[in-house]
């Protein structure tokens, strides 16, 4: 879902400010490098059953983003990345119940801000929570642990997703 858009998005800025040399350099270098990147991702999931609704749910949509990230002279890289609001004017991102058609509108939590900070061999792990919420007012909660880990480059190297848990509330 959004969480695995987060690690990749995460991933392609993490490779796009990296700096590789191309020669020695004689004098060391003190400063740091910094990249500002704003824009947008379609994702559609694979079909996720949900116990509690009874039926698989699909979720998709355009999430608009924005991120900071710096990188240290010595290659440690620190991103901030963030959600952007969902907006009326914006676009919208949703599940969808395959069988009863019900539409679940992401909702509660935008904006959102992940500050990640990405060094050599670093692992990464965390918790996302996401509410969604029927036109009829039904909610849908998801939650999930997300593991990462990254080599020597600052390369994602391993991603895990352990759902925790999916919970109705009608």
């Amino acid at each position: 879902m959004r969480r695995l858009l987060a690690v990749l998005a995460l991933g392609a800025v993490v490779v796009a400010c990296s700096e590789q040399a191309t020669s020695p350099n004689p004098t060391p270098s003190f400063s740091a490098t910094t990249n500002w990147e704003r824009g947008s991702f379609s994702y559609t999931s694979p079909l996720i059953y949900v116990d509690c609704l009874g039926e698989d749910v699909q979720f998709s949509g355009e999430i608009p983003y924005q991120s900071h990230s710096v990188v240290s002279a010595s290659g440690n890289t620190s991103i901030i990345f963030q959600y952007r609001p969902v907006t009326p004017h914006g676009p919208p991102y949703a599940g969808i119940g395959q069988t009863s058609g019900t539409i679940y509108w992401y909702k509660n939590g935008l904006p959102v801000n992940v500050s990640h900070h990405v060094g050599p061999g670093e692992v990464y792990t965390f918790t996302d929570h996401e509410v969604y919420v029927a036109d009829n007012g039904d909610k849908l909660f998801v939650e999930a642990q997300l593991h990462l880990t990254f080599n020597a480059n600052a390369e994602l190297t391993s991603y895990r997703e352990v759902p925790n848990s999916t919970q109705c509330e009608r």
